[in-house]
């Protein structure tokens, strides 16, 4: 006969717990970061955010799927950057960014048509829509 040490239970469960709130934790912040970019571009708003360790500031114009994964086309103004060149268009994988966050200051909207034709989405979320030249923050 063997004994089993109630802990060992409590702490069993409480592991298996954990571990299956953890891609119910994901989902919320994969959601929480959807709302953002959709409120960000509709209001034609910068965002701040990590991503490859980097914090970075860019105006977020189209969001939606391509090749099967959810991605962002900003034009990124300021922060890191690998390759150095800014400001520049970057594609962003969403589930890649982290510290998302919309600032105050605002864009004027649309920069160029051709950067949108060369994009092929399976689906678009958001397109920032042509704005004024003169964005107030």
């Amino acid at each position: 006969m063997s004994w089993l040490d109630p802990r060992s239970l409590m702490c069993e469960k409480s592991m298996q717990k954990r571990q299956a709130s953890i891609p119910e934790k994901i989902g919320q912040s994969m959601r929480l970061i959807d709302q953002l970019l959709r409120g960000a571009i509709r209001n034609k708003r910068l965002i701040e955010f990590e991503y490859q360790q980097l914090k970075r500031v860019a105006e977020p114009h189209d969001y939606g799927i391509q090749n099967g994964i959810k991605k962002v086309l900003v034009y990124q103004v300021s922060g890191g950057s690998k390759s150095g060149r800014l400001p520049d268009w970057r594609l962003i994988a969403i589930a890649s960014m982290e510290w998302v966050r919309v600032l105050d200051e605002r864009f004027h909207g649309s920069r160029a048509k051709y950067v949108y034709e060369h994009k092929k989405w399976d689906q678009v979320f958001a397109r920032v829509a042509p704005g004024n030249q003169n964005p107030k923050g």
